[in-house]
């Protein structure tokens, strides 16, 4: 085993610029998770012809792949020695190689036959993620080495999560209207993914360009990959925690997924409603946000994480009244789900640098990049499955799939399928998640040190 390298002092503080740097990285991060959940299954179902449940299957077999890939680049930006860090050369391949995938995914050319068309996404969609996870999960990893002091990990993942946001409502709100703008089906596709292709370049080169000189402490010896995945699968805090992520990402995806159905053939609009309701999603998560921190002081992340998941699962089974007529109904549900949704977002990832130091203490391992590999992986598999399950749904309830983008009359059962993928999965999902959020317990809102709240976690994850 190689000897660990030395260790940096930390800085005191990180710059302010260092800050926005690294969260910018996050609006191109944000833009690659959110537009294919939100629109892939139905470009595939609606415009090129694939049947829903080999359209949401093509979304499951990309993420298997990522399970292989994750980890691995994980581990090997670990081992990675350069004059740019361990990091920093992977974000440069990712930020160049995901944008150029990215735009190829929804530029699919009129091939004669759906078959043809499905073989153009799965390709593109296996280079882009590929291409991602060099982008995404040495960037993930950063934070914890950036800094010892928790409270700058928190700042740290606090730019992070504001800059996803903002990613998040850019994609989700401009993705709809590009496509229009573009003239719809494929050729609004293919404007809406070279646009966006630009700005998930300019925000991913950004964070490699402004994280030059961040700190980059090194706590831990490199190990080979089995040996580092070994030493996760013993990092119970970490399990514990990447379960309940999935969980609620299978929730959150199902019902992301369903969103475009619900506006076009239950709220019996187009994509102008899919930009509102994400708007109307986003925008209360991103005014919540103090809410939610004044709440962490009071009842611990894990007590306020379990706030927020109650209360949109409550509220996602409103969604069930979605119907014609009853658009401004349907969004203001939305809009308070929008602000459980900032819960839900902004506490399990800020345990993850707690993860990471429990995994290092106990086992002397270095296992940041693959824990974030694992992770990202994971993240990758939750949002897949949601969609998996989304596209079964439809498939069994008797959705119709359509070519073109002109819409298919739809069965009873199709729309009682869409009702069921949008609003009855998802809460149940979610409520499922919570006996995982109960194993997790809480120290860093009480005031007391990282490691005694690593010790915590720990102890609430160990079998009695």
């Amino acid at each position: 085993m190689q000897q660990p390298d030395p260790v940096s002092p930390p800085a005191a503080s990180l710059p302010t610029a260092l800050h926005l740097a690294y969260g910018a990285g996050a609006v191109g991060t944000a833009i690659f998770g959110t537009v294919p959940g939100l629109l892939l299954l139905y470009f595939m179902t609606d415009t090129l012809g694939i049947a829903p449940a080999l359209a949401g299957a093509t979304l499951a077999i990309v993420k298997l792949w990522d399970v292989l890939v994750d980890p691995t680049v994980g581990a090997l930006s670990d081992r990675t020695r350069s004059a740019w860090g361990r990091r920093r050369p992977w974000m440069l391949a990712g930020g160049l190689l995901m944008p150029i995938g990215f735009a190829l995914l929804f530029s699919v050319a009129a091939f004669p036959s759906p078959r043809e068309s499905w073989l153009w996404v799965l390709v593109a969609f296996l280079c882009t993620s590929t291409a991602f996870a060099i982008y995404q999960v040495p960037y993930v990893a950063m934070p914890a080495e950036m800094s010892e002091d928790g409270r700058e990990q928190t700042v740290l993942m606090a730019w992070r999560m504001s800059a996803m946001v903002i990613g998040i409502l850019l994609s989700g709100a401009l993705a709809p209207q590009l496509v229009l703008a573009g003239g719809g089906g494929r050729p609004g596709y293919a404007l809406m993914g070279r646009v966006l292709a630009a700005i998930c370049a300019v925000a991913m080169l950004t964070a490699f360009l402004g994280t030059r000189h961040a700190p980059a402490l090194r706590r831990g010896a490199p190990a080979p990959l089995r040996e580092q995945l070994s030493a996760v699968l013993r990092n119970r805090a970490f399990l514990v925690l990447a379960g309940a992520i999935v969980v609620q990402l299978v929730a959150m995806s199902s019902m992301l997924a369903t969103v475009p159905y619900v506006a076009r053939y239950l709220l019996e609009g187009g994509e102008s409603i899919v930009t509102l309701l994400f708007v109307c999603v986003v925008l209360p998560s991103l005014v919540a946000m103090p809410a939610w921190v004044a709440l962490e002081r009071r009842l611990g992340r894990i007590g306020a994480w379990t706030v927020a998941t109650v209360a949109f699962a409550a509220l996602n089974l409103g969604l069930m009244v979605a119907g014609p007529g009853r658009l401004w109904t349907v969004a203001g549900i939305v809009s308070l789900m929008g602000l459980a949704y900032g819960g839900t977002q902004v506490f399990p990832y800020a345990l993850l640098p707690d993860a990471i130091a429990a995994g290092r203490e106990d086992s002397g391992v270095e296992q940041g990049g693959v824990l974030a590999g694992v992770l990202t992986a994971a993240e990758k598999c939750g949002n897949a499955l949601g969609a998996l399950v989304a596209g079964l749904v439809l498939q069994a309830s008797g959705f119709v799939e359509s070519r073109g983008g002109v819409a298919v009359a739809q069965s009873a059962g199709a729309l009682a399928g869409i009702r069921l993928g949008a609003a009855v999965l998802p809460a149940l999902l979610l409520c499922a998640s919570l006996p995982l959020l109960r194993r997790c317990r809480d120290a860093a809102g009480t005031g007391r040190d990282g490691a005694a709240a690593r010790d915590d976690i720990r102890s609430a994850t160990e079998v009695p």
